[in-house]
């Protein structure tokens, strides 16, 4: 049986496609160098609302295992902090 969808995920994933073409749009009409960089970023950051948007089920099952399991989880933290940490070091230098 399919499990009916929130609305918070209709909502959330239009909010997040939205940001994603502004973003781009920022990219063509500013003047900011690198800015691509960020683009790319929060373009692959829409694959997580897409999956989140067109397989539902799968999404729960993934966030569901990872939830469980602390090791998995860690795994997740270690690989936001890394990736916060680049973020963060390319406003420092890049910008």
């Amino acid at each position: 049986m399919q499990k009916k969808r929130p609305i918070w995920v209709y909502l959330v994933s239009t909010l997040g496609i939205l940001l994603v073409i502004y973003t781009w749009y920022a990219v063509f009409i500013s003047k900011i160098s690198y800015s691509w960089i960020i683009a790319i970023f929060v373009s692959l950051t829409a694959l997580k609302v897409l999956m989140l948007l067109f397989r539902y089920l799968k999404f729960r099952g993934f966030v569901n295992r990872i939830l469980r399991d602390p090791k998995k989880m860690l795994h997740l933290n270690v690989g936001v902090l890394i990736f916060s940490l680049i973020l963060i070091i390319m406003g420092i230098f890049l910008y």
